[in-house]
């Protein structure tokens, strides 16, 4: 293609050189008519020598890279948005033990994909100093308001 564009750019230059020469005639308007004539065959002959095998090939590796792509950024996406949704997760135990007189607590919510298409909590990990009570309370909370079970619930002491 950078051959055929070169070849145009050349025979333009060679033609608007020969029209600026020549005299103002009927031979100049012949000129004029040819000069066109052969700039508009020289843009054609690209396509009578175009490889529509290769055409078809390098479109279907397009169409495979394209798939590829959105195949990647569909998962890169669901990816964000489980990473998300935990931070969520985990954003609202730490509030409801702060309800619940609990302060410092770390918390991780690990989640899984529900046949419902969403994200929900799985398990969670917890860090933090609670005594007995709140602990208690917050295993509650974990159970009833996120659906994990105590089995799924790992607590960690700090230090």
């Amino acid at each position: 293609m950078s051959t055929a564009l070169r070849e145009l750019i050349a025979l333009s230059l060679l033609m608007g050189l020969s029209l600026h020469l020549c005299p103002e005639s009927g031979v100049r308007r012949v000129l004029t008519v040819l000069c066109a004539a052969l700039l508009g065959l020289s843009i054609l002959r690209p396509f009578k020598d175009f490889d529509y095998d290769v055409f078809a090939l390098e479109t279907a590796k397009l169409r495979e890279a394209e798939l590829t792509i959105s195949r990647e950024g569909e998962q890169a996406s669901q990816r964000l948005n489980r990473l998300f949704i935990e931070e969520e997760y985990a954003a609202y135990v730490q509030n409801r033990a702060e309800q619940l007189g609990v302060s410092g607590l770390k918390a991780e919510i690990q989640t899984e994909w529900a046949y419902d298409g969403l994200w929900v909590p799985y398990a969670s990990h917890i860090t933090g100093s609670v005594d007995t009570s709140e602990r208690a309370a917050l295993e509650r909370m974990l159970r009833e308001e996120l659906g994990i079970p105590a089995e799924r619930q790992y607590w960690y002491a700090d230090g």
